[in-house]
Formats: structure tokens, C-alpha cells, sequence
């Protein structure tokens, strides 16, 4: 018996405006990686979807001096506070493109903060931070198999011997 996939389990196809929003994310951010779209689910009613860029590494300097203008001095005083500052840059770096809850695709202007997502839901923080996680990190099972298959190369197993004099 075949079961029916819920709109949200079957993605459509994008639209003619998706691909054309799209291809102008791709010519203004040349240098990213990796750009995907992200929808949010139903219960997020700050906007339909995000597109998040790939991180660079020297994204996440930049990421920390957007915390250290942003973060408060309670998040200055707490280094848990001011880990989570960062991290909360870093997703508002990588976010490049909005769809807004009306179907309204908009641009993130990256030379300043995206101050906007800070009125943002709870609920859409959670997505966000899973979305960046996926786009950015490594799965638990991937660095284990890595690890798994690492080999050591030159190792040299040294005997010491007591010294002449020592005898």
C-alpha cells in the first residue's frame, strides 16, 4: 500500500521566479561555495525560506568581530554568552537571500548586519541553526569513518640504550 507524501515531505520543482532569484544569489556572491535553500516549516511565520552560503574560514573572523560590535556586555562577560554571540553571526552571515511569509524574494545586503532576524521567532533561530549546521559542519558518521581510516606514515619506533658510561 503506497502511503501520499505531505507537501512538505515532496519538494515541488522551483519556480521560473525561483531560478531567476537564484541565478542573481549565484552572480552576487561569486565566491560562495555552496548556496541552498532552506524551506522553513509552516509553524515559522517569519518567512517561507532562507538561502544560506557556504562559510569560508575567514568568514568566521569576520563573524566574531560582528559579535564583538553586536554582543552586549553580559554576552562579553560570559564566555558560553560570547560563544553564542558568535555563533548567532555566523548564521546571519551566511543567510545571502529571504522569502518572505507574502512570497517576496529579497536580497541580504552582506556589508551590514541583518539586524531583521533578530525580531525572528524562536522556532525560526532553531531552523536557522540546524540549516547552518547542515550546510556547514560534518556528520558525526563521516569524521568517524575519516578516522577510522587514517593511517600513520613515518612513525620510527626509537629503542633508547642506556649510554656507555651509564653501565
Amino acid at each position: 500500500m503506497k502511503t501520499q507524501k505531505s507537501p512538505a515531505e515532496s519538494p515541488q520543482p522551483p519556480s521560473a521566479d525561483d531560478l531567476a532569484f537564484e541565478a542573481e544569489l549565484r552572480a552576487r556572491h561569486p565566491k560562495r561555495k555552496t548556496i541552498r535553500r532552506f524551506n522553513l516549516p509552516s509553524v515559522v511565520l517569519d518567512a517561507r525560506a532562507v538561502y544560506l552560503a557556504e562559510m569560508a574560514n575567514r568568514d568566521t573572523l569576520r563573524a566574531a568581530e560582528m559579535a564583538d560590535v553586536l554582543m552586549t556586555d553580559i554576552e562579553r562577560k560570559s564566555g558560553q554568552l560570547t560563544l553564542e554571540a558568535e555563533r548567532r553571526e555566523s548564521v546571519r552571515l551566511a543567510i545571502v537571500g529571504v522569502v518572505d511569509p507574502d512570497g517576496t524574494r529579497r536580497h541580504v545586503d552582506q556589508s551590514k548586519p541583518f539586524l531583521e532576524i533578530d525580531d525572528w521567532s524562536s522556532k525560526a533561530w532553531s531552523c536557522l541553526y540546524m540549516f547552518h549546521h547542515d550546510l556547514n559542519g560534518i556528520p558525526a558518521e563521516e569524521v568517524k569513518k575519516a578516522v577510522a581510516s587514517a593511517r600513520t606514515v613515518g612513525a620510527v619506533a626509537r629503542v633508547e640504550t642506556p649510554a656507555a658510561d651509564e653501565r
